[in-house]
């Protein structure tokens, strides 16, 4: 709590930190840069071998038979969403902490996002609070390896085969990480291998 002579750094106060704190710090070597120069200089800007090449690459990283590269993450939870057949009607558990793309996937489809607390130990959706949550018009559950912590997609795979539910693994966080001695980034080891996984 700020005490009352003191002003707020928005108003002019002293702020809390003399310098910028990033969203994140990227590790570009001359490498990559080189990689992306060929790309642009060659007579293949989009949907060239480079893509087939990374898409290939990053399936045999993750241990999946196959991998689609889209432009970002909000692009591969809308996909998913679009390849499940999500539509106006359905609804899909969401956890609370997370990006807005998680729950828009839902609503591009004209389904509703239907929320789920997290667990205030590891913000990760709540097994229990999820399972409360089914009704007759639950298609899917989202779960997010939030922040690096991969979710307990063991525990989520029986609520779903129980309710005869789909769960989509947003990893787009937990690439590098583990879970119960698994790699979380990997499509076969840290979920379920029906599991659709988005990174």
């Amino acid at each position: 709590m700020v005490a009352n002579s003191e002003k707020l750094a928005i108003n002019g106060g002293r702020p809390v930190r003399n310098f910028l704190l990033p969203y994140g710090k990227q590790c570009i070597q001359q490498d990559d840069v080189n990689a992306v120069i060929s790309v642009l200089t060659s007579d293949r800007l989009t949907t060239g071998p480079k893509v087939a090449e990374f898409e290939q690459t990053f399936a045999q990283s993750v241990h999946a038979k196959d991998a689609i590269a889209v432009s970002n993450g909000t692009a591969a939870l809308h996909t998913t969403m679009y390849a499940l057949g999500i539509q106006n009607g359905d609804e899909v558990i969401v956890p609370t902490m997370t990006f807005t793309a998680t729950a828009n996937c839902v609503a591009f489809q004209g389904a509703k996002p239907v929320f789920a607390d997290v667990d205030p130990n590891t913000l990760l959706i709540d097994q229990n609070k999820t399972e409360e949550l089914i009704t007759s018009r639950i298609k899917a559950i989202i779960a997010v390896d939030y922040a690096g912590q991969p979710c307990d997609c063991d525990r989520l795979a029986e609520i779903a085969n129980r309710h005869n539910l789909v769960i989509v693994d947003d990893a787009c966080h937990a690439l590098g990480g583990s879970y119960k001695n698994r790699p979380a980034d990997s499509a076969t080891g840290h979920c379920p291998t029906h599991v659709p996984k988005v990174f």
